[in-house]
């Protein structure tokens, strides 16, 4: 295996994990995501996983039926601390994220 050969390694290291076989056409985004969802249960990264990608909305209108009605755009960004907003000298400049204002 060469050093540079993701798909090559990503299936290697699946296949001695859990002696799962992929093929190159199995490896999409969709099928990293669902991956990194089990093995990283709990750990805290999924939604930065899912903002990354795009597949934020998408995820949520299709996994999560109690947040399906509530998720917006805006999600895609999380609310600036109100303190932070507060240090700031330049207040024009920095303002909160757009959907989280008063």
């Amino acid at each position: 295996m060469e050093v540079g050969d993701k798909n090559t390694w990503f299936t290697e290291c699946l296949r001695k994990e859990n002696d799962m076989r992929i093929t190159e056409k199995d490896l999409t985004i969709d099928f990293i995501l669902d991956e990194r969802a089990r093995e990283l249960c709990g750990e805290q990264i999924r939604w930065f996983d899912l903002k990354r990608t795009g597949k934020l909305i998408d995820y949520v209108h299709k996994y999560n039926m109690d947040a399906t009605n509530n998720i917006q755009e805006y999600h895609m960004l999380r609310p600036i601390p109100q303190s932070q907003l507060d240090a700031v000298t330049n207040k024009d400049e920095f303002q909160q994220n757009p959907g989280y204002t008063k």
